[in-house]
């Protein structure tokens, strides 16, 4: 187990001595709190599917879905907040997956909160992309790299999928990191194999055109 941390401990102070933004990525302490948090939305969508009259097996698939991962995350907590990859996994979920769920189970996700704790900003993942990037280039990491390798000898795998890889790059992008932008539009292009509601792998071409 120690090596677990010693790993987390690697990337958490690598990614201190960058310059990100954002509120929570800056501490693994207030990072942690944000699993707690979406253990307590878990627990909100759980009741209301067992209380609803109508049951949505879409519900149901994404409630087992999102318990599978914070299983993960409970269980290396450290590890999973201070890897780049897995911090973003978990605050994008928690900006993106459950406000469209909030919204099937009538919630204000964006006004939630759990012992105090509140939903993270935009400013969040940008700052826990800015940090990736910034990475990439001190130690050469391409992205289909950066996503499967998340630490030494870690006790999870965690790849992104073709839509997480565009988010990053979306995020890059405005963020004005054209170059590591390009490749993980690539890397979207190379994973794509379903296009998503308002978004197809030609938008994406598209957006990779512009940024080259």
């Amino acid at each position: 187990m120690r090596q677990y941390y010693v790993g987390a401990t690697f990337w958490f102070y690598l990614l201190l001595a960058t310059s990100v933004n954002g509120e929570y990525y800056t501490s693994t302490d207030r990072m942690r709190q944000l699993i707690k948090l979406e253990q307590s939305l878990v627990n909100h969508l759980s009741r209301y599917i067992e209380n609803g009259a109508n049951h949505s097996l879409v519900l149901q698939r994404q409630r087992d879905e999102l318990q599978k991962q914070l299983k993960v995350a409970t269980a290396h907590d450290l590890l999973y907040v201070s890897h780049p990859v897995t911090a973003f996994l978990l605050i994008n979920r928690l900006l993106t997956d459950w406000q469209k769920i909030g919204t099937q189970i009538g919630l204000d996700v964006r006004r939630y909160t759990f012992e105090n704790i509140q939903m993270p900003t935009i400013e969040d993942v940008s700052g826990v992309v800015e940090a990736l990037a910034r990475l990439q280039d001190l130690y050469r990491i391409e992205p289909n790299k950066c996503s499967r390798d998340i630490g030494i000898d870690p006790p999870f795998d965690q790849a992104l999928s073709a839509l997480e890889c565009y988010q990053v790059a979306d995020h890059l992008s405005v963020a004005g990191f054209n170059s590591q932008s390009i490749r993980w539009f690539e890397e979207a292009l190379h994973l794509w194999s379903t296009d998503y509601v308002r978004l197809t792998k030609i938008d994406v071409a598209n957006e990779l055109a512009q940024a080259l």
